[in-house]
């Protein structure tokens, strides 16, 4: 970044004051003006704009003013044009010279700086990057000669003249690579190259990053709100659309040749971690796989066979579906719910990945142990789930110690077994099937009908574990408690309410209970107050934490006995109201834990009316739309737009069929702020049962209308 040249190191080197509130965010474009670097024609302005591997960075300097305080004689602050990288270490290499493309000035070098999940020590990690700098409009060179410069270390920068009127304004165009140097340079020739000016790129970024966004349209928001809440509604809809599809990323990129190649953290064999193919990383399943996985499945199948495909090349790597990659394998949460997400798409028949591969590795993780003391892959207690058809508490793990959070990852367990099932059902496994239907439908094993609740059992008697607290969080359950896990079984919500009415309760009625009870929590088995414990006493429904993962599919449990029933009322009251008072637009936009786009991504289906609530099913469940008319592409087509640089990377590293545009059209009629209430609903201009909780996704994907017809509901809830 441009800095203050009194400096000498890294120390002030790596900040600078600015105004957010005079700044420019999009996610296209960031401007702003540096406190720290002015003189009286002003002050420095900074811009940047991205490319898929670094971006363009604009300097415009203000003016030279000769004898002023602050001007180039000046010992406090000097006019003097720095460009100035910092680097995380000290022991991060940095180095000054010509670019080997055209000779303008160029700073290179690369850290070693992480935070884990790379490999282990052995495997030789760097973030390599390069920063050709020229001036005027961006395209004239720069020259070494007289200049004052430092590299070697962690810190680098090149010191311009202020009497040149031609370094009044600086173009750094930046290219990153997890292979080498040489390849950062590569990428930076490939996408920001010295023809391609600051506008070209920026207007690029725009385009794909309209190409995405614009690929759901939404109008129409609800009668009976004033136009500032019609516009917040907009604001938080396509923010929570950016948002959740930053997620997950790409660890990929192109040889000479146009191949892709990547880094991998995954790999086994250090002699070589440059791979071919594409590669996913940044996503953590337990997180993502109810909403940021269906989320691509409706409105972007393009985007989430690459993403599917960069994950079968983790597992033909590594020999292990990540659960948590950030960027290789962590063991940050309980389950394998990768699963859930490749079974998915298998089940929906999204192309352009391979399908063998996709069950292969979902498969290993139902059948067999991970590696003992191995972390971040696997079911961990498998074992002791298949010898009791649940986690004991305290039963041994293949990591070592004894299994914890057993309620929560036996229904996790639970969850994954059920949509590898549907799998293989899909591909015609019929032994495979038949085994995991049977271990999905061990739900019951941890119900207690005395309370009500899914609780732990002791491995050495197979007695309910005592003492029990509903209101306790941690120990059996994981970032909640009891009440956040009593509707955990999204593939079973006929199956849970029959469990419930054979022990004369009603699940409508405990939905509610849970809706409006007190927001209670005690500490359990943590040893103070953690976020998510706060968040839902402070701004959650009763026991519905909507701060955290644990809960976003529970309102559409409520959807059991069809669309038209009273607990599917009773659930499209709250969702709305999840919709419209937890969600804002402002810098506390998300009511909690945001985590991989989830949160976002619940957002974004919700307002469509549309919810997967168990991935594998092949079905979406009808909510409530926030909006009166949405078009949503469900082609396989990826847009073009001003250079296509995006069509032809994606091209590269998929063989999805890039088809013409199909369209859903959802249309909510007599859509008003308060009518929560579903009357009928059509598909095509065909009446569905009010029995129906949704539609196959098999239909959507076609394309076609889905109509909703609204009214007030028939009762008040709380």
């Amino acid at each position: 970044m441009p800095s203050n040249p009194s400096s000498q190191s890294a120390s002030g080197d790596d900040f600078a004051g600015y105004s957010p509130a005079q700044s420019t965010f999009t996610p296209y474009y960031f401007a702003a003006s540096l406190f720290e670097y002015g003189n009286s024609n002003g002050n420095l302005k900074i811009e940047f704009t991205p490319s898929m591997h670094g971006g363009i960075m604009r300097a415009s300097f203000p003016s030279y003013v000769a004898h002023e305080v602050g001007d180039s004689d000046s010992t406090s602050l000097s006019q003097i044009r720095r460009i100035s990288i910092v680097l995380p270490q000290n022991s991060d290499i940095s180095e000054i010279g010509k670019s080997p493309v055209d000779g303008t000035v160029l700073i290179s070098g690369h850290t070693t700086k992480n935070s884990g999940g790379v490999g282990g020590k052995e495997a030789a990690y760097g973030h390599y990057f390069v920063a050709a700098i020229y001036n005027g409009d961006g395209s004239q060179l720069t020259s070494l000669d007289g200049l004052t410069t430092k590299a070697g270390g962690n810190v680098a920068w090149v010191d311009f003249s202020p009497n040149d009127t031609n370094n009044d304004v600086l173009i750094v165009r930046l290219a990153t690579s997890f292979i080498s140097k040489e390849q950062a340079l590569l990428n930076l020739q490939q996408e920001v190259g010295a023809s391609v000016s600051f506008e070209a790129l920026r207007d690029d970024a725009k385009a794909e990053w309209n190409s995405v966004l614009g690929r759901v349209q939404v109008t129409k928001p609800p009668n009976g709100v004033s136009q500032e809440e019609a516009g917040d509604f907009y604001s938080v809809f396509y923010s929570s659309l950016y948002r959740a599809s930053l997620f997950p990323r790409q660890l990929t990129e192109f040889d000479a040749s146009g191949a892709a190649i990547h880094w991998s953290p995954f790999a086994t064999d250090n002699t070589t971690r440059v791979m071919s193919g594409p590669l996913s990383t940044d996503s953590g399943f337990w997180d993502a796989w109810n909403t940021v996985y269906p989320l691509l499945t409706l409105f972007h199948r393009p985007m989430l066979a690459i993403t599917v495909q960069g994950w079968l090349t983790a597992f033909n790597e590594g020999g292990w579906l990540p659960k948590w990659a950030s960027p290789g394998y962590r063991s940050g949460m309980i389950g394998t719910m990768g699963d859930v997400s490749l079974a998915d798409a298998i089940v929906n028949d999204i192309p352009g990945f391979d399908v063998d591969l996709a069950y292969a590795a979902i498969r290993k993780d139902a059948f067999e142990s991970p590696p003992v003391g191995v972390e971040g892959v696997g079911r961990v207690c498998l074992n002791p789930y298949l010898q009791h058809g649940y986690v004991p508490r305290d039963a041994p793990m293949t990591t070592g110690g004894t299994c914890y959070e057993v309620v929560s990852r036996t229904l996790n367990y639970l969850q994954s077994d059920y949509a590898v099932a549907q799998a293989a059902q899909k591909l015609g496994k019929a032994d495979d099937e038949s085994v995991l239907r049977q271990r999905a439908s061990n739900f019951s094993l941890l119900f207690d009908s005395e309370t009500g609740f899914f609780r732990s059992r002791s491995l050495s008697n197979g007695k309910f574990s005592e003492p029990f607290d509903q209101f306790g969080w941690g120990g059996d359950y994981t970032e909640s408690g009891p009440w956040q896990y009593r509707f955990y079984l999204p593939y079973n919500a006929d199956g849970l309410h029959d469990l419930y009415a054979a022990n004369q309760r009603d699940m409508c009625s405990l939905l509610s209970e849970t809706m409006t009870s007190s927001s209670l929590f005690h500490l359990g088995g943590y040893g103070s107050v953690i976020h998510e414990q706060s968040e839902m006493a402070d701004h959650c429904f009763g026991q519905y934490a909507h701060n955290n993962q644990p809960v976003h599919h529970l309102l559409y449990m409520h959807m059991f006995d069809g669309y038209g029933g009273s607990c599917a009322d009773q659930g499209r009251h709250y969702v709305r109201r999840t919709l419209t008072q937890l969600y804002r637009a402002d810098s506390d936009m998300f009511p909690g834990d945001e985590d991989n786009g989830e949160m976002a991504a619940w957002f974004v289906l919700s307002s469509l009316g549309l919810y997967e609530r168990s991935p594998g099913s092949g079905q979406f469940e009808f909510g409530v739309p926030l909006f009166s008319d949405v078009t949503v592409d469900v082609s396989d087509a990826f847009h073009g737009h001003s250079h296509g640089l995006a069509d032809t990377r994606r091209k590269r590293v998929t063989d999805a069929t890039f088809a013409s545009a199909k369209t859903l059209r959802i249309v909510a009629h007599n859509n008003d702020i308060h009518n929560t209430r579903i009357e009928s609903v059509r598909w095509n201009d065909r009446t569905l049962p009010s029995t129906s909780n949704g539609i196959a996704y098999a239909d959507l994907a076609q394309g076609g209308t889905l109509e909703f017809f609204m009214a007030a509901p028939l009762k008040q809830y709380a």
